[in-house]
Order: C-alpha cells, then structure tokens, then sequence
C-alpha cells in the first residue's frame, strides 16, 4: 500500500504534534528501550490501518532518540549563555595614598621618539614601537643601548596595535583603511629583527595569543588563526572586536561596542559559547588569569569573572595600560596621578608612586619599563625596592 505525498504530510503535522504531547511521558531509558523494539511493528500496523495514536507513539520515540543525541551539547551551550542580569558593580576598591617614586631608576635611552610604546620584552631585548614615526626600535634590557632599528609603513591616520611574539615571529597591525589605505599584520623575524612580507587583511587591529595560535582581527567582526611564519590566515570566525582581545576559561573574548557585549567563542570551533550584555561598559581591556577578565566602563575598572559571569571587584582608576609581573600584580600609570601595583584578584591598590610623566608600561622580569610621554624617552626601573616598600 502506498499512501500519497498528501496524506503524508499531513499524518507528519499530526505526528508532530503526537510527538510533543508524548515526549513528557518517556522518562526512563527502559522505556526507551521497549518503545524502540516495538517501532518495526507499530510502522507495519500504521502502514495497514493508519493508525494515527500508534504512528504518534512512533513519531514521538524518533523524536526522543534524536532528541537525547542533541540535548547534551544544547544543554551546555544554553548554561554558558546563562543571562547575567542586572549588573551591580562592587563598591570600588579603596586607593591608598601616593608616595613619591624611590630613586630606583636604572636606566634611560638616549633616543627620544613621540608616542613610543615598550610592547614587548624577548629574552633581554625590549622591542619600543613608535606609532608616530613608525619605527621599531631594538634595545639590551640592560642599559637600554641600541641593538636596531627597523622602519615600516604607515600615516597619520593609521591605527596601530601592539607587538605579539608568535613562534619567532613578531606581529604588529597597522590599519589605515578609514583613509582609503590598506590593514595589514606587518611581521619581523625576532631574532633579527628583519621585516618579512605582511599578512594583507580586510581589517586590522587586536591580537591574542592563544594555546591554538595567535588570533587577530581580519575583518569588519571577523577574526583568524594566524600562521605567523608562514604569513597566513589559515581560518575565520566572527567575533566582535573593539580594541583589544582576550583569551580565558579556554575561550577568545571579543567586545561589542554597539551593544555593549562581551562575546566569548570557542576558538578551535568559532562557535559563540558565551554572550553577556554588560551595559555602562565600554571596552575589554585584558586577562589577568585564567578565569577573568578586566573591562572598562565609565567610573573604572572591573574584574568579571567568566565562570560564573559576575562582576567580583572593582576600582576607580583608569590606567593607560595594565602589565603582570611575575606574581601577578598588575602595574598601570594613571596619567598625572601615579604608578599603580593592583591586586588582581580585589583591583585593591597595593603599592602607588607619584611620578610625573610616565605612560606606557612593561614588566620585564625584575625590571619595569615605562615611557615619558613629556621627554619621549623609555625609562627602565629597578621591580625589587617597588614592590618591597
């Protein structure tokens, strides 16, 4: 016997809606188990009579099996994407009164740039990239000498991010397609400090490192695993970018200014597993473990916790950037007030020096690196007496 196209569907729209009302009532995998050894049976039956009530019990064991091979990953993507709710920001951390900078000072360069940036520390060489003047200049952690210069392409409308080292390989984005020009990821051996060709981009801006590679923005909410050696995207995801880009709690963090949102993805699938709306925010600054984040909204600072989605701790300083020392202490220059040791778990204030003129900073094992937004230059201090006062 064979029944028409017709009445198929529409036995279909009556089994769907059998399936629904019965799939309640199945709640043990013995039963399961029965219902499925009965299926042959039951279509055979519904075959020769059209038995609508019999054919729904089928519908609805289909429906079940199915259902059980779907729920698992469903149900844990759901409870990532539990809503945070209301966000109500811990009382700020207290700030404990400024004292003036110890005469701990190691160092200074002789060079003075315009905007230099102390991004990144390989070994005992400081890597100082110059946004103005697009300039990266090599120096001995040392006495801060000179160990080379490289020069590379750029305008004064260009966006620049900050340096990454990947496999030997360091990565610097430069986007000036808001002026009608090219994104590119500029790479440089960093041993040698040799430039090699860039990465030609849609977009260009923040980078991560992550335990699959590095990740950077490549588009307009796009962002790919990088092959830095071989000078390659080798995949894309979407993913909200701002400024900056995170990795925690095994997931690439991306911030939605539109929205307000912080988007976590994972990064060997690209799948979003984590979106909480976070309104008053307005960007994502860093990690400071493995199972946080530090976001900026518009009194301060604010330390969200990525595995139970609640804002932990908070403080009213803005640092222009935050570096982590060996133990974890978080190093920031709020710009005319001070240098700041933060406690990363609380954003407590734990240390605070008074010191005119520094911006940018790095911590370089025993050795924290700043520069001097008045006279230009990179100023190197010894961590040790900083940290033990």
């Amino acid at each position: 016997m064979t029944i028409p196209q017709d009445v198929e569907a529409l036995l279909r729209d009556a089994l769907a809606e059998q399936a629904a009302a019965l799939r309640p009532q199945i709640q043990t995998q013995k039963q399961l188990r029965v219902l499925t050894a009965r299926f042959p049976a039951e279509r055979r039956r519904w075959r020769t009579h059209v038995t609508v009530v019999v054919v729904a019990a089928v519908a609805a064991v289909a429906a079940v099996s199915v259902g059980l091979v779907q729920l698992a990953p469903v149900a844990s993507d759901r409870s990532r994407n539990v809503p945070a709710g209301p966000i109500i920001l811990p009382t700020p951390a207290p700030v404990i009164g400024e004292t003036w900078m110890p005469p701990v000072e190691v160092s200074e360069t002789v060079e003075r740039f315009t905007a230099p940036a102390p991004d990144l520390v390989i070994g005992g060489t400081l890597w100082v990239d110059d946004r103005h003047e697009g300039t990266i200049t090599r120096y001995d952690t040392r006495d801060l000498s000179v160990i080379g210069v490289r020069r590379y392409a750029t305008t004064s409308s260009s966006t620049v991010g900050s340096l990454t080292l990947a496999n030997g390989i360091v990565l610097l984005t430069v986007d000036a397609t808001a002026a009608g020009g090219r994104a590119v990821i500029r790479r440089f051996d960093a041993a040698s400090g040799k430039q090699l060709a860039p990465i030609h981009v849609q977009r260009a801006g923040a980078v991560v490192s992550t335990p699959v590679g590095v990740i950077a923005q490549v588009g307009d909410g796009k962002v790919g695993i990088v092959d830095a050696t071989a000078g390659t995207v080798v995949r894309t995801f979407r993913l909200p970018v701002n400024r900056h880009l995170a990795y925690a709690d095994g997931l690439v963090w991306g911030w939605d200014d539109a929205t307000s949102t912080l988007v976590g993805a994972d990064p060997l699938s690209g799948d979003q597993e984590r979106v909480v709306q976070l309104p008053g925010f307005s960007d994502l600054l860093m990690e400071p473990d493995g199972h946080a984040l530090v976001l900026a909204e518009s009194t301060g600072l604010a330390r969200f916790d990525t595995r139970t989605g609640n804002v932990t701790a908070a403080t009213s300083l803005v640092p222009l950037n935050l570096s982590r020392d060996r133990a974890g202490r978080l190093w920031g220059v709020v710009p005319g007030r001070a240098l700041y040791a933060f406690d990363p778990t609380s954003l407590r204030v734990l240390r605070a020096y008074r010191m005119s003129g520094l911006g940018l900073v790095q911590v370089a094992g025993k050795l924290l690196i700043a520069s001097d937004s008045v006279t230009g230059q990179i100023r190197s201090f010894a961590l040790g007496p900083l940290i033990s006062r």
